[in-house]
């Protein structure tokens, strides 16, 4: 949206689109590690923070992952049980606040880590 006041011309940003390319980039017996790319829309100001969040098994309510702001594109969600379904969605931060969620195709089951 943009406004013109004597005759300058202001830009609101908006919220930004879902990051990109969200895929599991590893897994363990009881962890796995999400990674993914910036949005192909920052809304117009820069991303500034990640948010993680859980689905877990047998439960219909979304719960945050990450105790403090995400800089960078990828974390580790620890302490998850063998053969549970566990769901997973990404959402970005910048100036005008929270964007959309990127969500996994596929609920993620942990299996027995075969490098033991």
């Amino acid at each position: 949206m943009n406004f013109i006041f004597n005759h300058k011309l202001f830009l609101f940003s908006g919220a930004p689109q879902g990051p990109t390319n969200l895929e599991v980039g590893n897994q363990t017996e009881n962890s796995v590690t999400l990674k993914w790319n910036k949005p192909k829309n920052d809304g117009g100001s820069k991303i500034t923070a990640y948010q993680v969040e859980i689905k877990k098994p047998d439960s219909d309510i979304w719960e945050i992952a990450n105790d403090y702001p995400i800089k960078g594109n990828d974390f580790t969600i620890d302490n998850l049980n063998m053969g549970k379904p566990y769901e997973f969605r990404v959402k970005a931060k910048n100036a005008a606040g929270w964007g959309d969620y990127s969500t996994l195709d596929r609920p993620v089951t942990l299996k027995p880590d075969s490098s033991k």
